[in-house]
Order: structure tokens, then sequence, then C-alpha cells
């Protein structure tokens, strides 16, 4: 369950204390009446050369509006009667919203605006007594039979009114009467009318008071329609603290919004995004704040407001009362899908869309929002009240609750994360997308830019961009496909002279000029492009690799653009290698184009490889091969002792093509050990070196040979196995830190230059020692580590080592086993196996951007032992690993809201028939898709089986290249497939051994994945190693995944058999729990408002909310029952 409460506290002393929204005006009519109460520009002071607004004072305006309610009630007007006003915007319409409100009738806003059968419609819907208009806006032909039209245009009503007394009404009327009643969009076409009471306006508007910066010099725009109840805050929020609304005709204000705003002398002003990005802010030096809304946040109005710290994020529904959160004072760095905390007064849980389950913290569902701002329901629709408006069991007790549509998940901070409709999300080939989230990267590529995505069905996605350079489309669709994943390019991008906008000033999507999609040449300018028959076969190699239509292809179309990585590259190159020659990794990624590749492949070439895949003819190249260049390396640098040359895998290619191009270290690790205080320095730096020395990938380095452009591996002779150590003495501890960091470096500078990337560095702190073992992830991987690190033990302990097979015996065997695994059904069964999948992409939970390339680690000891899981997975026939793996696909597809996941599952690839191949010393791994599909299973044991099946027929195929798997299935990178990756390592060396020689102290590296779940044995216990960048979430909800996934496992093995549909556990009372399900728990973050003195709340609560409750008593107390002790 997630449930939150407001952060935001009553602290803005100007709010006056009401029950009634009329009451403000009241009270300010009484204590300040010559204060401006409506600032009102009439139509004619825009030509003027010294316009000058017209003011009403809060005296003026609420005798008016007593005279109007005075005459409604002389007509019949009764308490709980629906009253609409359509009026334009001068202050008689402010009069008359009040009068409606004084006499305890409904207010029912109407655009005058509006088509006339909408508006004739809308009297009826609300079954209106009255109607307050001008005979031009509602002629008596569209009043309806049951309404009475009280016209402000005609002179005898005007003068009956202005005999109506000045005075206040005395009707009794309660917080819980209705207020208005604004009709919303249905989805059957039919509106919906929202009923909202005295004591939801008064709650919204006091929690709004608490968060912007209102005071009794505020002027708010009075901009949004009356059909939006925005024109609701922008009103009733100037005067709760005794500020004024400023009006003027819209119309011309929409095209002269900078001199309105000056001229009225606004001070804050209600927007949607894309009204407010048109503003100058340099015209506009006194404009306090800007609140925005009813769509997401632009990165053009980021870039325009947010340094100022005057921009708000506001976001709710009608049915909670104008709005529940805000943003306060966005900053550039957060995230325009952040609508911020809770106001005061509310509360809201995430519930799973499709039924009432609470949804764990962190997890995306359905946004729910309860407290004093939930309206009432929907007029005479008692059907969909019900199932819109729930009650639901809290900590607090039963609450009302509005299921709100809205997609949604609570950060780390508390703030929400708004993810869309739920009924109106896109897909584009299985991938979920948010059209908005295109289109606001899009408006980074220039100020000014205002750009709509729209999907097509055909399907196709395109952008429509206003912007005075069309020769720039070409550059921003080239800007698109640097900021986007390959699947949110839109195909085309088209200029239009203007982006349209609804009424309510959000962009009009169902206007676009579509049929320009009918206008495009599929040749576009392809067509015109020179074509030889090397870059014909370029382009229809890259065609038919990646899938792209190979009309689509240019000579300036990269690699990049077709969704290739480093690693989906690997075999891109291999098949291009039938045009002649080799072309290697590295290069590849240089020339990029297809034009560029086709110039590579002109030039002669005098090593040519056969594609030939004869193993024993491959074996008899690389032999000559091999001689061939330590001869020319011995000539030209006789320097190196070479013992063996042999081309680095395709595994090791990616991995040191990704550290080259990454620039920040990624695969370069590094482990700090503290030595165990009897250890002999000297044994322990000779047990190494002859580790080094057995171990020849421990001796490997790399470098590209020019003349083919392989990328080679070489391994030193064992008389340089010296070269790695160093010893240092040191004063600090923290120059560890610093000479870690320069190895690090140093393995990165000279990667390609021969030297192993391994570095051994001693230092001794005093009478301690600590050892900093950094290398390259090309010259091992998670199994092989624990080998050389039992290998130093035991050579240290009895100057002997256990027979291991050579790093390159193992590479060879292997390409032949790989090579007589059956390609066509290989593919066969991961076409299958991800068929339809929809790419998992774990989500960021901080409200803000963090663009920091730092990984936060967090080692969570399990409290479940692992001879416990043994025993499960003994009793379910599973292993571990899928034990392990089903409390992992829970959690995640709680946190992506979806059933069907995928994940990248690290598998040994030591499964393959070659003798002591799993004592093997080296990178032999791979990284699989492994996919969950929750809604198959019926229970946690059914999941269990599905996923163990999984696994052991993935094993059949566990060496196909996961970027052959992409290929296959259509998908660009592994990145855009998962983000995510799990492993479940056996920790062989107990550093609690007391033949141990040292103790773990630090690890140090980089990840290329976003999460990153490592199981680690150690003995009876086990740990949750969690791995995860800084843009994700930070440390102490880390913590909570811990937790959370402990929580899901025990699930897991003791409920077997729990229906599967039932995603989180249910609470069992335990306090520790709550945490996890985030129940009513309260949170804090910057700004709250905290109490000096025990008594201090007590005096804050008696002057801001003084008829709050302070006391409860059990068991009612009279004069004949009083305790004596009292």
């Amino acid at each position: 369950m997630s449930t939150e409460l407001s952060p935001f506290q009553p602290t803005n002393k100007h709010l006056i204390k009401a029950e009634l929204g009329h009451q403000w005006i009241e009270y300010q009519a009484l204590n300040n009446p010559n204060e401006v109460s409506v600032r009102y520009l009439e139509d004619s002071e825009f030509t003027s050369e010294n316009p000058k607004p017209e003011d009403w004072s809060y005296s003026k305006l609420n005798s008016y509006s007593n005279q109007i309610a005075q005459y409604l009630y002389s007509l019949g007007a009764q308490k709980g009667d629906y009253i609409v006003v359509s009026l334009p915007r001068i202050p008689t319409f402010y009069a008359a919203l009040l009068a409606v409100m004084k006499v305890g009738g409904v207010y029912v806003p109407v655009d005058f605006q509006v088509p006339e059968d909408r508006r004739k419609m809308l009297v009826e819907e609300s079954g209106a007594k009255f109607v307050i208009s001008f005979d031009t806006i509602y002629p008596s032909n569209i009043v309806a039979d049951t309404a009475s039209a009280v016209y402000m245009n005609h002179e005898d009503i005007c003068n009956n009114i202005s005999q109506m007394s000045q005075n206040n009404l005395n009707l009794e009327i309660k917080g819980s009467d209705l207020s208005y009643l604004l009709f919303t969009s249905g989805t059957t076409g039919k509106p919906k009318g929202v009923m909202v009471t005295h004591s939801n306006l008064v709650s919204a508007i006091g929690g709004f008071s608490h968060v912007l910066p209102v005071h009794p010099k505020t002027r708010s725009l009075q901009f949004a329609n009356c059909s939006f109840d925005v024109h609701l805050l922008d009103t009733f929020l100037a005067w709760s603290v005794g500020g004024a609304p400023c009006i003027t005709d819209r119309g011309l204000m929409l095209n002269n919004m900078e001199f309105v705003i000056q001229t009225l002398g606004v001070t804050n002003c209600s927007l949607t995004s894309s009204v407010a990005s048109y503003l100058d802010k340099s015209k506009l030096p006194n404009l306090e704040f800007i609140t925005v809304g009813g769509e997401s946040l632009s990165q053009q109005i980021l870039d325009i407001w947010a340094p100022e710290g005057k921009l708000y994020n506001c976001y709710g529904p009608t049915e909670a009362t104008i709005g529940c959160s805000v943003y306060p004072k966005v900053q550039h760095k957060d995230r325009t899908s952040n609508i911020g905390y809770l106001l005061h007064g509310c509360t809201g849980i995430i519930l799973n869309p499709n039924n009432t389950e609470l949804v764990l913290k962190g997890g995306v569902g359905e946004l729910c929002i309860g407290g004093t701002y939930v309206a009432d329901g929907y007029l005479n629709n008692e059907a969909l009240t019900n199932e819109k408006f729930i009650d639901y069991s809290t900590a607090e007790g039963i609450q009302r609750f509005y299921r709100t549509g809205d997609l949604a998940r609570f950060n780390s901070d508390g703030s929400i994360e708004f993810l869309g409709r739920k009924d109106l999300q896109v897909k584009i080939n299985g991938i979920r997308i948010e059209l908005e989230e295109i289109s606001n990267n899009l408006t980074q590529f220039q100020s000014g830019l205002s750009v709509s995505t729209q999907y097509l069905s055909h399907p196709t996605q395109c952008t429509f961009v206003e912007i005075e350079d069309k020769d720039k489309l070409n550059q921003l669709l080239e800007f698109a496909r640097t900021r986007l994943p390959i699947y949110m390019v839109p195909q085309y991008i088209f200029e239009i002279n203007k982006v349209p906008m609804t009424p309510s000033g959000k962009v009009d999507s169902r206007s676009q000029i579509l049929e320009l999609f009918n206008e495009i040449n599929s040749d576009g300018d392809a067509s015109n492009e020179v074509w030889d028959d090397i870059s014909l076969q370029v382009r229809s190699l890259s065609s038919e690799y990646t899938g792209t239509p190979i009309e689509t292809i240019r000579l300036s179309t990269s690699i990049f653009q077709l969704g290739l990585d480093s690693l989906s590259s690997i075999g891109f190159a291999a098949k291009l290698s039938v045009l002649g020659k080799q072309v290697n990794l590295i290069n590849l990624m240089k020339l990029s184009t297809v034009g560029a590749i086709a110039d590579y492949f002109r030039e002669p070439s005098e090593i040519v490889e056969s594609s030939q895949k004869d193993l024993e003819l491959y074996k008899q190249k690389l032999v000559q091969w091999e001689s061939d260049l330590k001869s020319t390396l011995a000539t030209s640098m006789p320097q190196i002792s070479i013992e063996q040359i042999y081309p680095a895998t395709p595994l090791q290619q990616g991995m040191l093509y990704e550290t080259l191009s990454s620039g920040n270290g990624e695969y370069i690790n590094s482990t700090t050990f503290k030595l165990m205080p009897e250890i002999s320095v000297g044994q322990f730096e000779k047990s190494w070196i002859e580790v080094i020395k057995k171990h020849e990938i421990l001796r490997t380095g790399f470098f590209v040979n020019e003349d083919d452009s392989r990328l080679c591996q070489v391994v030193w002779n064992i008389q340089n196995t010296d070269s790695a150590w160093k010893f240092s003495r040191i004063n600090d501890i923290n120059e560890i830190d610093q000479g870690v960091a320069q190895d690090l470096k140093d393995i990165e500078s000279t990667l390609m230059k021969f030297i192993p990337p391994i570095r051994l560095s001693l230092y001794q702190l005093e009478q301690d020692y600590y050892l900093a073992f950094t290398l390259h992830h090309s010259l091992y991987d998670g199994w092989s580590i624990p080998l050389i690190l039992e290998d130093v033990q035991s050579y240290y302990h009895t100057s002997t080592l256990p027979s291991r097979p050579k790093f390159r015996e193992v590479v060879e065997s292997a390409v032949e086993y790989i090579l007589s695994v059956d390609n066509q059904a290989s593919q066969a069964f991961w076409s299958g196996y991800l068929k339809d999948l929809v790419p998992t992409q774990f989500p960021s939970l901080l409200g803000s951007k963090n663009e920091d390339k730092v990984a936060h680690e967090m080692l969570y000891t399990s409290a479940i032992s692992m001879p416990e899981v043994i025993k499960a997975c003994k009793k379910f026939e599973v292993t571990p690993l899928t034990l392990t793996q089903a409390a992992w696909s829970k959690f995640l597809s709680l946190l992506v809201g979806e059933k069907d996941i995928v994940f990248g599952n690290v598998l040994s690839g030591r499964t393959i028939p070659v003798e002591g191949v799993e004592q093997m010393a080296g990178p032999c791994f791979n990284t699989v898709a492994s996919r969950v599909n929750l809604a198959d299973a019926t229970s946690n044991l059914s999941l269990l089986q599905s996923i163990h099946k999984n696994n052991q027929e993935i094993l059949n195929y566990v060496h196909t290249p996961l970027h052959s798997v992409l290929k296959w299935i259509g998908s660009s990178g592994a990145m855009e497939l998962f983000n995510t990756l799990f492993l479940f390592q056996n920790n062989t060396v107990d550093s609690a051994d007391e033949t141990c020689l040292w103790t773990d102290v630090e690890e140090n590296g980089t990840i290329n994945y976003d999460v990153t779940i490592q199981i680690v044995t150690n003995g009876d216990s086990f740990n949750w190693e969690i791995i995860c960048q800084s843009h994700i979430t930070n440390k102490e909800t880390m913590n909570l995944w811990g937790k959370q996934l402990d929580f899901i496992l025990r699930d897991i093995i003791d409920n077997p058999n729990n229906d599967l549909t039932h995603l989180v556990p249910s609470y069992d009372g335990n306090s520790s729990n709550l945490e996890l399900l985030s129940i009513d728990k309260p949170i804090s973050p910057p700004g709250t408002y905290k109490f000096p003195y025990f008594h201090s709340g007590l005096e804050y609560y008696a002057e801001m909310n003084p008829d709050l409750m302070a006391l409860h008593f059990l068991n009612s107390i009279s004069e004949d029952n009083v305790p004596s002790f009292t």
C-alpha cells in the first residue's frame, strides 16, 4: 500500500478562517471595505494610450452580491437549488457567483461562448432553477421550462436588484452543503456533473494558500475559462488573503498577455504549460509566480521560468476540488512529470488499476485521493459515483477516496510521479510510449519551440513543430535520434504555421494537418544519391541485419540510427566480412555511416578471411596468422616478450569498446582487501606472482593489428609477471582511494597498448596492509575471481597450485561447440520466447533529474537462511536461482506496473561440454534475456514452475550472443529491452575462514545497467546485493528494496498456493512491514512546519483551525459522573 500524507502544513498567516467560500468576501467587506476585490480592464482600454483598469472594492462587491442574492431569494431560490451563471468576464460575473452561494444555491458555471446546444443541454442536465445571464447568451428558447432567466442586461431586473437590501443574508448554510456543480467531459460524450461542497472548496483553497505565496496585495489573473475549476482557485485564493482577481476579455488577453499582466498589476497567474511558454519573461518583472497544470510541463517552460524559482506545478482532478498536489518552485533539474506533494488535508494511496489491491511502495498504479477535498460524487449518476468514489480502510479508519484514473507512483521523497492516463496509453510495436515525452524532449532543440507529437493509425508517429527555419527540420530529427530511444524517434517531422490549442489552452492534438502524411515521398532524398555495388551491398546487409526497410537507408544513415550498439555490432561486423575483408568493432564504430563503411571496403586489403566455418581451416589460419604476427612484433617491438597471440572474443571486444567509448571507466573494477595481521607480506606477494604466472589470462593485454584491423589479445611471457605489482607506504587511509583512482585511470589509458589491464597495489598504513586489486572485465567473470583468490590462498599455505585449463584452450573448444549448435533452432527458440515482448525499463524514483554517473551499492542480509531456501527448493523441485528470480520478478512487475516483464540474466558460459571448464579462470559468461509473464501463472508455485522450465530451456541456447537475439526480435539494443540485471553468485571464499588471508574492505567500479541485483551466498546466509545508478534512486530506498524483496520471498516460501493476482503479500499486522507498504506514513521534506515547544502545536492549531478536534472522550461525561480526580 502506498499511502502518503501532505508535507504542507498550515503556515500562511494571511489566510482568513472561513467555513463557506463567500465568507471571505464578507470578512473583508467588514474589516477592509475599501481594498480591491476585483480589477477589471474593459475592451476599450486596449487601444487607449493610458489604459486604466476599474477597481471594485470589497464593500461594493459584497453589497451588490447581497442584492442579487436577495433578489433570487425573493424569486423563491432555496438552499440546494442549481443556478447557472453564464456571463462575460465582468465584475457582475463575480457578484452573481457570490450571490448564488449566499442564497444557499449551487453555482453552475457555463461558458457563454460554447455552442447554443451545449448551453441548453447543461441547463437541462443540471436541473437548474435559475439562469443568470444576458438574453443574448441565453435566449428564452434555450432556457429549460423548469428554469427562470435572470437577465442582467434587462433594465427592469437591474432596477429590481438595486432596490434590494445590501446586507448579508442570515441563511443557515453548512459546510456539507453543495457550493458548485462543474461539468467535465465523459467517456460517453455526455458530461459528468461533479458536486463539490463548501467544505471541499474551503479546504482546497486553504491547502493552496499554504503553498502558493499569496498575500493581501495578490492580484490573480483570471485566465481560465469558467468551465474549468481553476477559475475558482484564482478567484477564491485571492479573496482568502484579501487580494483580488483580475479580469478582461479572454480573446484579447490571449493576444496581449504581457500587456494585460502589466496593466492590471498581476502578481500571479494560472496557465497551461503551452500558454505559459509563450510569455516574454523580460516584460514581466513584477510577476511573482506562475502555476501551471492541466498538461505536462514542457522543457521550454522549465527553461524560461525554473531559474527564477517562480514556477509551481499543480495537479488535481475536478473530483478532488480543483487540485490536490503542488510541486513548489520547480527547478530545471526536476522531472516534468513530477506533480509534487499532496496538499494539507489530502491523503493518497496507489491501487492496482484493475482492482482494489494496494501497490507496494514505489510501484505503479492508479492514484487515489482521499481527505477533505474529495467531492460528493456525480449528479444523477449513482453507478459511476460508486465506481469512482470508494471507501477504503486505512490506519486512521475508513476514508473516502476518488480513483483518478491516472497512473502514478510515489517517489522516494514522497512526491508523486504522473505516468499518464490508464486508458490513454499509446503502444507502438508493443512498446508503451508517452507521446508528450517525445514532444518535451524535442522542445530542448532550441528555445521557443512548440511541438506536438501524434500517433497515426498507419502505425506511424509524427511530430508537428512550429519553427521559423525549415532547414532545421533535418537537424531536429538528428537531435531526436540523440535524445530518444530509437522506438521513440518520430518517423516524420512536419513544419506547421502554428501548433493549435484548445479553449483551455492545451495543445489541440486533434487539429493537426494529418493529410501531410500522404505527401511523403517514400524514397525521400535517397533517390538522388549515387550508389555503387559496394554501397548497395552495405545497404542491403544493413537492412537485412537490422530489419530496417531498405528504402529508408541512405548513405548518411549511421549504424546507430539503425539501432546497433557496441555489442550488437559484433555480429554485423562479421556479416560485412563477405565484402572481402574484416572490419573490427572499434573501426566499425568510427566509420558509423553506410557511406563511410562502403568507402572502407573499397580500399584494397591483403588479408581476406574466408567466411567458411570449417573449424580445422580456421585453426590452421589462426596458427599461421599468429606466427606471422609474432615475428612482426618481435622486430618492431623487441621490448615485449610475447608468449602467444590470438583474436579477442566477441564478449571481450564489446567490453573493451564500451570502456573506450564511455570515458568513465566502464568494466574496470577494483576491490580493496585488508590483510590479516599475521600475514607474511613476502609470501603473500610471491603467491600473487605465482598465480599470475599460472593464469595466462592475468598476463593478457590487448591491441589492434593495423594490418587486418583485428582486435587481438596478447599473452606476455612469465618474465613480465611482476609489472602489475606495486608497493607504497601511506599515512592516511584515503590515499588508497587516490591510488585506486590512478590505477583505474592507468588501465583505461593503456587499454589497447599491449599492457595487461590489471594492477595489484599493496599499501602499508602503520602496521596494517591493504591490497587494491584492480582489473578490466575482459580478464575475468564472477565465476573466475573466486578461483583466482582460492589459488592465492592455496599457494600461500601450501606453495602449490591446482591444475586448471587455460583460457585459450577453453575458447577454442567453445568455438567448436558453439559452431555445432543449430543456429536456426536457436533463432526459432529466442524469437518464440520473446515474441510480442514489451521492453521493461526500471523507472527513476527520484523526483528530479540526476545526471551524476554514480553507482550506489547496498548489501542487505536476508532474514531467510540458505538452508531454509534449499529446503524450500527441494520441496518445490526448483533451484535457488529460480526461487530468488521469482521474488525479483514479482518485485520488478510491481515497480514497472506490468505483468509481462523481461530482465537481463547473467548465466555462466561453463555449461558447454568441455572438460574442466568450470575450473577455468577467465571471462566465460553470457547475458540472456529472461522473460517472466506473471499473467500466465495462477499461484506462487505455478510461477516457480514456469520460471524453472524457462531456465532449463534457455540452457540449450545460453551461448547465443545477445546481439543476435536482439536482431531476431527487432530490438536495437539490450538497454532498450531491459535495464536491469540479475545474477546468482555462490561465494566459495569465506572471509570468516581462519585460513583466509584478508577481509573485503571496499569495491569500486562502474556498471552499465541501471539496476543490478546479485544474490551472494555466504555459508548459511545470503545477501541481496543491489547496485543502482544514482539517477534511479537513493541508498535509503535501496535498503527498502532489500526488505521488500525479502518480504516477497518469504511469502513465496510460506504461501506457495497464494493467488498470484495479489502480488503484494497481505499486511499481517507486523509493524516492521509498515514501511514496505507505506501505510499512513507521514513524510517530512524540507519546509515542513516544526513546533518549537511541546505546547506550540496546540496554540498554533487553536489559531489556524479552532474547530478541529483537540480531545476525544471514549465515554460521555456529565455532571453526575465526572471523575473525582478532575
